[in-house]
């Protein structure tokens, strides 16, 4: 215990004569928590990376490529329109009671599922913009999702094998 503490308190800037007993104890009981000490990296006996196997991972992901082929009816101005129910990564993750950031985190962990990630981006893209342009969303949140998440830009930066070139509205008059 007390070798811990001490080469804890050493790498803060304490001498071995600054370390005294109670000093131990405090730092001790913070970095120990139900009698498991940490270390570098996870606590000793830490399962939670043996939660997603590659079949349940792979299972998450058909799960969600479903969900982005959903379709809902919405009435805009009186009219029936069918629009797609997920147009977001946010909303598909929250309906699959996970964190959007776990099907990156997956695909790290599972190279082979990288497909099946692209696949599902593919129709979340799709579906943000053909809700966007039916109207399904109001136009400006669509422009911000496909911009923010999908790369989308307002085509005024043309880049020419490393050199980036800007053209400002006066250039496309002339």
């Amino acid at each position: 215990m007390h070798w811990l503490v001490f080469i804890i308190g050493f790498g803060l800037g304490f001498r071995p004569s600054e370390m005294g007993g109670f000093f131990c104890l405090i730092i001790f009981r913070i970095f120990a928590t139900n009698n498991i000490v940490m270390g570098a990296g996870a606590p000793i006996g830490n399962k939670n990376a043996e939660k997603w196997t590659f079949e349940k991972a792979r299972k998450l992901f058909e799960d969600a490529i479903a969900l982005t082929e959903e379709t809902d009816e919405y009435v805009l101005s009186g009219n029936k329109i069918s629009g797609y129910k997920f147009d977001f990564i946010g909303e598909v993750a929250v309906e699959l009671d996970v964190y959007h950031e776990l099907f990156g985190h997956l695909v790290g962990r599972f190279p082979e599922l990288d497909e099946m990630r692209d696949r599902m981006n593919s129709r979340i893209e799709r579906n943000c913009y053909s809700n966007t342009k039916k109207g399904i969303i109001k136009e400006a949140t669509g422009i911000v999702n496909l911009k923010s998440n999908w790369g989308w830009t307002d085509r005024q930066r043309v880049d020419v094998g490393g050199v980036v070139l800007k053209f400002d509205s006066d250039d496309a008059k002339a």
